[in-house]
């Protein structure tokens, strides 16, 4: 959230990612979904990458923005943040 992005309990108003899977499965189609899972007003507050249609909202930071993969942002706004400093 610092860096830009929008994150949400729902999936419809959260900023996405979505990771073609052809690029990481031989014969793969179609996209795989994340979105930015904020829990506020809950205390801790935490906020994370999760995969849409994952009942356990299982951290999945780590699987976002691998080497060599297709992938494409949602954004709420319809604005693309710069997480990094090129």
């Amino acid at each position: 959230m610092a860096t830009g992005f929008y994150g949400s309990r729902d999936f419809a108003t959260a900023d996405s990612f979505f990771v073609w899977k052809g690029d990481g499965t031989i014969g793969g189609n179609g996209y795989q979904t994340y979105f930015l899972n904020n829990n506020a007003p809950r205390l801790p507050s935490v906020i994370k990458w999760v995969k849409v249609a994952d009942a356990s909202l299982a951290t999945r930071n780590a699987e976002l923005l691998l080497g060599n993969r297709s992938v494409f942002i949602r954004s709420k706004d319809g604005l693309t943040p710069s997480p990094w400093t090129p």
